[in-house]
């Protein structure tokens, strides 16, 4: 291996996003990293230098209670010979620990061991994301389910009970409790509990806690992180003692006075965001409207009336159903949401407002629960709007034909439109990671796996003990195929330090005064017998001093990603080049006679990781459209493409001159 190559390898491992590594497994057990990039430090909390010879450290940082998971599944690679792939947390010194996730080819080697070939990248940000939606997730069924509870309730102790049960069940709390104000006492009193702890709840004083400040002050008041909180620091001291991270306090009003609080704590910190804590105020916001319709319905108020404050206050869809379907009662929030008066909807068969691809599902949940009186069904659909538009929505229903006061299908209908966006935005993410991960590991392994073939051969070719050198000319044809190799691996890394630079804001245009035209004839130059070789004939035109301020290096970028790209979609096919100037801007066109791209791709081409085809034969990874609209758009230009399936494709680059 030549100096130069051998600092291109370095230079690749210390800049490559993650960690690159082989772990080698030998048949007695003993393992160890036989190669790890720079970045294992960062990632792991090791040196490379330290597994050269054991793993034991690193596998001492992995958690506890992703080990024995960690250990199956590469045990299971082994055995089988598969690819792995796997999630678990690393707690490097003096950090609080992030998720990771390993893909890794395996091999099995002659002495019987199995040796690993793959990488390691950081994927905090993404369980972050993931477990937000699911935090998300859980506070509405706390919601639903609470919103179900209240309708068939009649104890007031039993509301508080339940409460705290379902925030417990439902929304993953380590504790849920009411306490109520005893204001001859100046005491709170636990009304109910549940959890973590709950034995432990006991009278306290009003005072010198947040459930003094939201009873006071009549408001919620949380805590996110009780190790840097102040106002409390003996009530923060006894939470800590816990195991609790953070609260929240929720004022509970009966007829227009605060009476108490409804109290979650959590494990985690900075659990309480706004849109979190509007949803737990509803929730509040039922469990007092619950209560005090109990107090309406002990001084013998018609159940009517408590279906009427609840529904009328709510904001979910709160309906009932014949046993046909049809509609015979509706809450005004259905007005606020999909744009119907009641007059509109009473009497109608509302199944018939569900989408077509929904019907089935509902319809289908409707008739289990006329099947089983008592039976709670969920379910997720979407709704017609009067715009004609649809609304995402998930209904809770009830059975009630026997109840005298209802005599039908009682349903809670929320909008879930939000969340549902939430979950295909994830969905989507969470493919193009695999997918680019996937394209990542073909396109880096396939020149590695050249490169090392190369210099096995020459390894074999020179032996210094017989005074034997390896023929001038296959050491020139070995030479120049590990230069190509070398070279493909820097522009995938280029490619990739390119995107990090652009997350980053630090893309780098350095413009000066350049000639356009120079530009292209030096790209041009770099692509030699590519051209020829890949069987494409070329049609070029190119006007001459098209002079401007540009960073001349990155236009060049721009136009080997362009040419590069018609050579990859349009082998054996003419390409036209062309150069102008059209008033103030200058004007580059690259027109391939390939077989075109499709409209629905058109609009994704120029994303990051988009390629035009998903097929393997097609090397990249998606990322030179991306990186070359970047470019252009920081020059003040635009790129685009013109392009019919069978005709072609026109990439058409404008350039301000000034």
């Amino acid at each position: 291996m030549t100096d130069a190559t051998s600092s291109f390898l370095q230079d690749i491992s210390n800049h490559a996003p993650g960690v690159i590594y082989q772990y080698r497994l030998y048949p007695d057990g003993r393992s160890c990293f036989p190669f790890a990039s720079p970045g294992l430090k960062s990632i792991c909390g090791v040196y490379p230098e330290e597994l050269v010879h054991d793993a034991a450290p690193v596998f001492a940082l992995v958690h506890p209670d992703d080990l024995e998971g960690l250990m199956i599944s590469t045990n299971f690679s082994a055995q089988n010979l598969t690819n792995w792939c796997h999630e678990f947390r690393m707690i490097p010194p003096g950090e609080n620990g992030h998720w990771v996730l390993g893909h890794a080819s395996p091999r099995k080697l002659e002495d019987g061991s199995i040796l690993w070939s793959g990488f390691i990248t950081n994927i905090s940000e993404r369980k972050k994301l993931s477990d937000e939606l699911l935090k998300t997730s859980r506070l509405y069924a706390v919601t639903a389910k609470i919103n179900q509870m209240v309708l068939h309730c009649k104890k007031q102790e039993d509301v508080f009970q339940e409460s705290c049960k379902i925030a417990v069940d439902e929304g993953k709390f380590q504790m849920a409790w009411v306490g109520l104000f005893n204001q001859e006492k100046q005491t709170i009193s636990p009304a109910a509990s549940f959890g973590e702890a709950s034995s432990c709840l006991v009278d306290m004083p009003a005072s010198k806690s947040p459930i003094d400040v939201a009873i006071s002050e009549k408001r919620s008041v949380w805590i996110n992180d009780f190790d840097s909180e102040l106002d409390f620091p003996d009530w923060t001291k006894k939470a800590i003692e816990h195991g609790f991270a953070s609260c929240i306090a929720l004022p509970i009003w009966f007829h227009g006075s605060v009476i108490g609080t409804f109290n979650l704590y959590s494990s985690q910190s900075n659990f309480y965001n706004a849109s979190e804590i509007q949803l737990l105020e509803k929730v509040a916001s039922n469990i007092s409207f619950a209560i005090e319709a109990i107090d309406n319905e002990n001084r013998h108020k018609q159940s009517e009336q408590l279906l009427e404050a609840i529904t009328t206050l709510s904001p979910d869809v709160i309906s009932i159903l014949s046993d046909k379907g049809l509609l015979i009662f509706n809450s005004p929030a259905a007005l606020r949401i999909h744009g119907y008066t009641n007059e509109e909807l009473i009497g109608k068969n509302s199944l018939e407002l569900i989408h077509p691809d929904d019907q089935a599902e509902t319809l289908k949940a409707f008739q289990d629960l006329l099947l089983y009186p008592g039976l709670f069904v969920n379910v997720q659909y979407r709704y017609l709007n009067k715009d004609q538009t649809y609304t995402w929505m998930e209904a809770t229903a009830l059975n009630q034909m026997e109840n005298p006061n209802i005599k039908g299908v009682l349903t809670i209908s929320r909008e879930i439109s939000s969340r549902k966006k939430l979950e295909e935005d994830l969905k989507l993410a969470l493919a193009l990671r695999d997918e680019f991960l996937s394209v990542a590991s073909h396109e880096l392994k396939t020149p590695l796996t050249s490169l090392k073939l190369q210099l096995q051969m020459l390894s074999r070719e020179v032996r210094p003990a017989e005074n034997i050198l390896p023929n001038v000319a296959k050491l020139a044809k070995s030479l120049s195929v590990s230069t190509k190799q070398v070279d493909r691996i820097t522009a995938l890394v280029e490619n990739l330090l390119d995107v990090t630079r652009i997350q980053a804001g630090k893309l780098g245009i350095k413009p000066e005064e350049s000639d356009l035209s120079e530009a292209l004839e030096d790209s041009l130059d770099r692509f030699g017998s590519l051209f020829s070789d890949a069987g494409c004939a070329l049609k070029i035109m190119i006007e001459k001093n098209i002079c401007g301020n540009f960073d001349k290096s990155r236009i060049e970028q721009v136009f080997v990603n362009l040419l590069s790209n018609a050579i990859k979609y349009a082998p054996g096919e003419m390409i036209e080049i062309s150069l102008s100037r059209d008033k103030e801007r200058g004007l580059f066109i690259v027109k391939d006679h390939g077989p075109g791209i499709s409209k629905d791709k058109q609009m994704t081409i120029f994303e990051r990781f988009a390629r035009a085809t998903n097929s393997r034969n097609i090397s990249g990874l998606g990322l030179g459209l991306f990186i070359s609209k970047e470019i252009v758009e920081a020059h003040r230009g635009t790129i685009r493409v013109e392009s019919e399936p069978g005709l072609g494709a026109s990439f058409i680059v404008e350039l301000p001159l000034k």
